[in-house]
C-alpha cells in the first residue's frame, strides 16, 4: 500500500510496479511460514520438508535482494 500510495503521489509508476512485486513476495514469505509450521508440527507431507524450506529462504533472499535494488534506482 506504501508504495502504491508513493507512486501516485511521486507520480513514479515503476513504484506501482514495484509495489505489486514486494506483495508477491511477501505471498511468499506467507507460503514459507506455513511449510515452516508444518514442519514444527510435524504436519508435513514433504519427504524432503527441510530442504524445500531452505530453498525457499535462498529464493525470498534473492528475490528480496533483487527487489531493494530495483526499489533503489525507482527513487
Amino acid at each position: 500500500a506504501f508504495l502504491q500510495e508513493a507512486a501516485v503521489i511521486l507520480k513514479n509508476e515503476k513504484l506501482k510496479e514495484l509495489s505489486t512485486e514486494i506483495t508477491e513476495i511477501g505471498n511468499s514469505w506467507r507460503d514459507f511460514a506455513l511449510d515452516a509450521s508444518r514442519i514444527y508440527k510435524n504436519r508435513s507431507p514433504e519427504i524432503d520438508a527441510y530442504n524445500k524450506v531452505a530453498d525457499q529462504l535462498v529464493a525470498l533472499s534473492h528475490r528480496e535482494e533483487e527487489f531493494f535494488k530495483k526499489l533503489r534506482k525507482a527513487i
